[in-house]
Order: C-alpha cells, then sequence, then structure tokens
C-alpha cells in the first residue's frame, strides 16, 4: 500500500474504523493479488527475515510511517493515547496475521488458510480480516473501559 494513498485516506472524512478497514483491504489485496502488485511487499518480507544494509532505510521510509498511521487509527477506536502499551499489542495482533500472508510461500497458504490462496475468495478474506478485527479492538474497548473510568 502505496504511503501518500494512506496518508489521503487519514486526512479524508470517515471514522477511524472506516479507515482502518480500508488499510486492512489494501494490505490484503496488495499481498494477495498478482505478484507484479506484490513485489515490493514480498521484498519487505525477504527483509524482514534476512535483513541486509537496505532495512533501516525501508524501515524508516516505508514501514514506520504507514505503522504511525494505521496505529493512529486504533489509537482513535480505543480512545487511547498511540503510545498507549494497549495500543501497540493490538498493532501487533493485527500485523501478525498479514505478515504470515506475506511471508508464506503459495504452498504453506494453501494448506493453512485454502481460500486466502485461491484467487477468487479474496474478497472473503479481506471481510473476515475486517470483521476479525473489528471484533477484537471492541473486546479491548470493552476492557479497558473500566481502566478508563476509574481514572477520572
Amino acid at each position: 500500500m502505496d504511503l501518500e494513498f494512506l496518508k489521503t485516506v487519514n486526512e479524508a472524512p470517515g471514522t477511524p474504523s472506516e479507515k482502518l478497514n480500508i488499510f486492512l483491504e489494501g494490505m490484503i489485496r496488495a499481498i494477495l493479488g498478482p505478484t507484479s502488485s506484490s513485489w515490493a511487499l514480498r521484498v519487505l518480507g525477504w527483509e524482514m527475515l534476512h535483513p541486509s544494509d537496505a532495512l533501516q532505510t525501508l524501515l524508516e521510509r516505508e514501514v514506520l510511517p504507514k505503522k504511525q498511521i494505521a496505529l493512529g487509527f486504533v489509537s482513535q477506536i480505543l480512545g487511547l493515547p498511540p503510545d498507549h502499551p494497549s495500543v501497540a499489542r493490538c498493532g501487533l495482533s493485527i500485523i501478525g496475521p498479514i505478515a504470515l500472508l506475506l511471508l508464506g510461500s503459495p504452498e504453506m497458504l494453501q494448506h493453512a488458510a485454502p481460500c486466502a490462496a485461491a484467487g477468487n475468495q479474496v474478497d472473503a478474506v479481506v471481510n473476515h480480516f475486517q470483521r476479525f478485527i473489528k471484533g477484537g479492538l471492541s473486546a479491548v474497548a470493552e476492557d479497558i473501559k473500566p481502566t478508563k473510568a476509574a481514572a477520572r
């Protein structure tokens, strides 16, 4: 997903949940799309597993700015500051399954998530990730309500 596109999404009208859904859809479609559209993500995956001197530059230019925007959505959804530990944990819970899609070989994906590997199932995978993550964030938000109320 292009950083400029993500910045545009961030500045556009819409709820944080809608914006997070756009981010998720873009990431998943890029990973599960044709190889020509996912090559940059595959390079990132390779760099994460086999770091070269380019990793730091890649992190600074591509990964961290996108992470900051995406965690901003999570922060707003939870009603917590961006540096709160719960925001970081939710970010990890969101990116973990996406990283598995990125790093997995087509053979591994076929065994682990048969529908993810089938090109005609991308919509179902996007929908599943969006619903699953929304449910997780809702559960975390419910859990932190008593903590936020006690802090007042």
